[in-house]
């Protein structure tokens, strides 16, 4: 205990997390809740154990006590074994950003390939839906994401939105949200389209606010696109809305990101996510870039830390966290949300204690066990035409996953 307590009080300013690894970190946090640890005592444990920061230790106990009335807990695992969250992957995108690693593709001119896949996912939908009548499972959220899914022409969307809407009971879901995340991949009939299928919240996403940097990092559209986007989404009547923004882009100083933040602050989201960029495998930023116009350590975390101070004065507060590898000043990934706008799916996907079933290409299917919490995946390949081809099988790989989930029983 001495050796971890003298590495806790020699922890520099770059080790904010001191050895603590691992992307999902308030897993620890909820683990020592289940056996009715104090708050003060699990944080002390944080410090004393790994050396994190005690600024950093207090942000894991409070995103983990607001988000526990989400997950499942020791005392509610019965009730809600089968209840599930659903993911719908995308896979296309107008343009690709220079920082995305994601498993996505440029929306094909060819309008046969958009049926070829969009077929398969019909047919992905379809399994998906006797897997929930063949074990009695219900749906608490609804995500689409990808790529960009509103990147969809207007026909393909309606008719996706069509198959889920007859596919599922929306209106019992608690949460349908929709990457809407390019603005230039969003219109008025898009939305009325989005509202006339349930979906309850979209993501409006403009990463920065500085034009610059918008061009520089291959977004093709303008910060007063974003605005606009956001103003269409508001008079769709969305009331949950949700904003990104990326500290530690090339080029970008403390007061580009504070300049973002006023902007996107005065627009008044009910979530907004704060991303630490990453240089990640797959990433056309990792190999292109100018070292001259990347930020040191510590003005990333200045940005970091302005936006946490920022975002709770607009009454905003963190829900979920993550870390990625490579990030500058090994600093976290955080959503905010104003009280009970808190996004399920997001909280779902990082804590692990609810069963996800992944549809598209890339998905991840995830059967977690209760109450111990023990987790399972079915991985989907991220090449569409691998997907398209193999769909059957791939649906039956996430079948024998559900079976063996609840073959115990």
């Amino acid at each position: 205990m001495a050796i971890a307590a003298s590495a806790a009080n020699g922890m520099n300013s770059d080790r904010p997390w001191g050895s603590l690894t691992g992307v999902r970190p308030t897993k620890i946090v909820h683990r020592r809740l289940d056996l009715g640890e104090s708050t003060q005592d699990i944080a002390r444990f944080l410090t004393e154990r790994y050396g994190v920061a005690v600024e950093n230790a207090g942000l894991l106990v409070e995103v983990a006590k607001r988000n526990r009335c989400l997950i499942p807990t020791p005392e509610t695992a019965e009730q809600e074994k089968r209840s599930v969250s659903l993911y719908l992957g995308i896979p296309y995108c107008a343009s690709r950003c220079v920082y995305c690693s994601f498993p996505s593709a440029l929306l094909p001119t060819d309008k046969e390939q958009i049926v070829c896949l969009l077929a398969a996912i019909g047919q992905d939908i379809q399994a998906v839906v006797k897997l929930l009548s063949a074990y009695g499972l219900t749906v608490r959220a609804l995500y689409i994401g990808g790529g960009t899914p509103t990147c969809l022409p207007e026909e393909f969307l309606a008719r996706l939105l069509g198959w889920l809407s007859s596919a599922f009971d929306i209106p019992a879901m608690q949460e349908f949200t929709v990457e809407a995340g390019r603005p230039d991949s969003i219109t008025p009939e898009k939305l009325r389209l989005l509202r006339q299928a349930g979906v309850t919240r979209v993501s409006v996403n403009p990463q920065t606010m500085r034009q610059l940097t918008l061009d520089r990092i291959g977004r093709n559209h303008s910060a007063e696109q974003t605005l606009h986007a956001f103003a269409m989404a508001r008079a769709a009547r969305f009331s949950r809305i949700n904003m990104d923004l990326i500290a530690g882009l090339p080029g970008e100083t403390l007061l580009d990101m504070q300049q973002s933040l006023v902007q996107v602050l005065a627009a008044g989201p009910e979530n907004i996510t704060v991303h630490t960029l990453a240089l990640k495998r797959g990433a056309a930023l990792r190999d292109t870039s100018d070292a001259s116009t990347w930020q040191d350590n510590s003005v990333v975390c200045q940005m970091v830390d302005a936006a946490a101070r920022e975002i709770r004065s607009a009454g905003l507060l963190p829900y979920y966290i993550y870390r990625q590898k490579n990030s500058p000043g090994n600093r976290e990934n955080v959503g905010y949300a104003k009280p009970g706008a808190e996004c399920i799916y997001n909280v779902d996907i990082i804590e692990e204690r609810r069963t996800i079933l992944g549809m598209g290409p890339s998905a991840t299917s995830k059967a977690v066990r209760m109450p111990d919490w023990r987790l399972d995946s079915c991985f989907f390949p991220k090449d569409i035409a691998t997907y398209i081809r193999r769909i059957t099988e791939l649906a039956g790989k996430r079948e024998q996953l559900i079976k063996t989930l609840f073959s115990a029983e």
